[in-house]
C-alpha cells in the first residue's frame, strides 16, 4: 500500500509544472594568469523562450556600481556579447520594474605557479 502511494506521489511531481525558467550563461569561469588581470571573454547567453517585456543585463562587480551592458524590448532566444571584468562578478538580468529577474555568477580564477623545495625541510644534523 505505501508503495502505491509513493508512486502516485512521484506520478504527480513529474506531472507538476517546473518553476520559472532560467538561462544559460556560457562561460562562467575565466582564468588568467596573474592576479588583478582583466578577463576579457565573449559570453553567449541563452533565454527562455517566449519571454515578453523590456530587459537590462547588468554586470555587477564588488565594491563598483552595476554596469549596463545592453537592453531589449525582446529577449532573443541566444545572444553573444564581449565582456570584460577584473574579480568575480554577477550578471544580473532586469526587467522594466528594475527587478532582477536571473543572476548568474561570474567568476576568475588564477594559475598560481608554486616553487618546488630545493631541499627537504628536515635534517639529521
Amino acid at each position: 500500500m505505501k508503495s502505491q502511494w509513493f508512486v502516485i506521489l512521484f506520478t504527480l511531481m513529474l506531472s507538476l509544472p517546473t518553476s520559472a525558467a532560467t538561462w544559460q550563461v556560457q562561460p562562467k569561469v575565466c582564468i588568467t594568469r596573474d592576479a588583478n588581470q582583466t578577463c576579457r571573454l565573449e559570453l553567449t547567453i541563452l533565454f527562455p523562450p517566449s519571454t515578453s517585456g523590456e530587459f537590462c543585463l547588468y554586470l555587477h562587480q564588488v565594491n563598483q556600481p552595476a554596469q549596463q551592458v545592453k537592453c531589449w524590448l525582446r529577449l532573443p532566444e541566444q545572444e553573444t556579447l564581449p565582456i570584460s571584468y577584473q574579480a568575480s562578478s554577477q550578471l544580473l538580468l532586469k526587467n522594466e520594474l528594475a527587478q532582477v529577474v536571473q543572476r548568474a555568477e561570474l567568476e576568475v580564477k588564477t594559475l598560481t605557479t608554486r616553487r618546488k623545495r630545493v631541499r627537504a625541510p628536515w635534517s639529521f644534523f
